[in-house]
């Protein structure tokens, strides 16, 4: 019988791309969808070569470029199909890299991308690409554990608005800048009186870097560097900022317009309309948004669209289309 198989990572790590994968697969066992999932963490490149050669559809959910350009390479020989997910800005590498992402969306059967500003960039190079919101609404809640919560409460009790932010880890784009900015929010928030930050690094790798780099963390400043659920610290402040110097489809602008939090970002990549944005790495115009907060309008925002939905349509097509034996 037909199935997809699904590779890719679920957390631990936690991060945009894992979330992702845990979500699909969590909405897809209430499809009727014949899919089998594989752990990129727990299989050899040997056996992933088998697999991208045995079955002839396989989707594909990796960060790695070299990865997706020979997965690609290997299903274009062997003429299976593969979809592979492009999480994050085509184009945000080096050269090489770049190439290698193009060159990987043209041997795909189904390139899938994020963003408008991605989907351009695919279709000039393969006429299958589709553009699918990454963004999947999480099923399950999970509680914060009470020293979290103590922390926030705090936070809340010394500042009259609390803004939160999130970095998976440590990565710097083609410039050479930190993706994430922590270091500029840092020392931004240090300028602010009355205003809080909340920092998520559950891979912990972030406060470890602000402390090599000698940066002073200001009291209105606090990392949560442990394993924990976002969404839930979210919902727990007033904004979300999102200052990356690139981006793809971000899963955590979603979760806070989801919850109706307002969001603030950087304009990397295009926005939903409901985000107020800054211009990116102008942190003098990002510090204005932050002080004169209250002033602007509250935008009821619209839910974030299922990625799930037009997925299970994608993988339903592909298995039900009898030219593919």
């Amino acid at each position: 019988m037909k199935k997809i198989i699904i590779i890719g990572k679920v957390p631990n790590p936690i991060g945009g791309v894992t979330i992702h994968v845990s979500r699909l697969i969590d909405s897809l066992g209430t499809a009727s969808v014949n899919y089998h999932f594989i752990s990129l963490s727990e299989i050899s490149y040997i056996k992933l070569f088998i697999y991208l050669t045995k079955f002839p559809f396989i989707h594909l959910h990796t960060s790695n470029p070299f990865l997706r350009f020979t997965s690609a390479l290997i299903s274009f020989i062997f003429r299976n199909k593969i979809i592979i997910t492009f999480h994050g800005n085509l184009g945000r590498y080096n050269k090489i890299k770049n190439l290698l992402d193009l060159l990987s969306v043209k041997f795909a059967h189904i390139p899938i991308v994020l963003n408008e500003d991605s989907f351009k960039k695919a279709l000039l190079f393969n006429k299958m690409t589709q553009l699918i919101p990454a963004f999947i609404p999480p099923k399950n809640e999970s509680k914060l554990p009470k020293n979290i919560l103590l922390k926030i409460k705090m936070l809340k009790k010394e500042n009259a608005l609390v803004f939160c932010t999130n970095a998976y880890n440590v990565s710097f784009d083609s410039h050479k800048r930190e993706v994430y900015s922590i270091s500029h929010l840092i020392r931004l928030f240090t300028t602010i009186s009355d205003r809080g930050l909340i920092i998520s690094d559950p891979s912990g790798e972030y406060i470890k870097y602000i402390k090599n780099k000698k940066i002073l963390i200001p009291k209105n400043v606090v990392f949560f560097s442990e394993p924990h659920d976002f969404i839930e610290i979210i919902k727990n402040t007033n904004c979300f900022i999102r200052a990356t110097t690139t981006d793809g489809d971000s899963l955590s602008v979603k979760e806070a317009l989801y919850f109706n939090i307002r969001v603030i970002a950087s304009d990397c990549v295009p926005r939903p309309n409901e985000c107020l944005l800054f211009s990116i790495n102008n942190f003098d115009n990002l510090k204005t948004i932050i002080l004169n907060y209250n002033s602007y309008k509250t935008v009821q925002s619209n839910k974030p669209i299922d990625g799930s939905i037009a997925l299970k349509k994608l993988y339903d097509s592909l298995l039900k289309d009898k030219k593919y034996v």
